[in-house]
């Protein structure tokens, strides 16, 4: 049951027409349900939408990571790469041995130095079977090849070091740096291919 929007006239459920003043409430009925269907819908909210933005924030920032972040054998590459361009210019001889460096060190009778820092260097030395075998006894020393022969290799504090035999003298080459800050990734490189490049005169 309702009442006429125009005239007030009580009407029926079934007939919506007004008997009395001819107008339709169906109209204002349909009208009714429009507004209805068209109300704001229902706040979201607001923990809600906080947390879906974390979780979008988090799934971005996880995103980038994967797309930016650099695969191992880059890197293995990159180090690869650097070592590669060290180019072996000179040439130091110590006994019977044969020692190629870059230019960006320098070297004097029994020592080639880094010429930017002077205090990591690589020495040369002429050793007694007796220290030989002493060094062997006081070090923890692993296998290490050279171009043409075999040695050890040994570490201590702030330094390096290799010793080996080769037509019966004996030899411990020490490897200097000052500090762990200045012994960056290229001074390591090239005192790497300085070692590697250590060979027995062909004289």
């Amino acid at each position: 049951m309702m009442y006429c929007h125009k005239c007030n006239r009580l009407l029926s459920d079934d007939n919506l027409v007004c008997t009395k003043c001819g107008f339709d409430n169906n109209t204002i009925k349909s009208h009714k349900l429009k507004e209805s269907e068209t109300k704001e819908p229902t706040k979201l909210n607001p923990k809600i939408a906080f947390l879906g933005i974390l979780i979008l924030i988090g799934l971005c920032f996880l995103l980038s990571m994967i797309i930016f972040r650099k695969p191992n054998n880059e890197e293995i590459q990159y180090t690869e790469t650097t070592t590669e361009k060290v180019v072996l210019n000179n040439e130091l001889k110590y006994k019977e041995l044969t020692i190629n460096y870059p230019d960006s060190w320098g070297s004097s009778k029994t020592t080639i130095f880094y010429r930017d820092l002077p205090k990591i260097n690589i020495t040369f030395h002429e050793i007694t079977e007796t220290e030989y075998n002493e060094l062997q006894g006081l070090h923890d020393c692993l296998k290490h090849s050279f171009n043409d022969f075999e040695g050890l290799t040994f570490a201590e504090d702030n330094s390096y070091g290799y010793i080996f035999t080769l037509n019966g003298i004996y030899y411990k080459i020490i490897v200097n740096y000052e500090n762990r800050n200045n012994y960056n990734e290229t001074v390591q490189n090239e005192i790497s291919k300085i070692i590697d490049s250590i060979k027995q005169n062909k004289n």
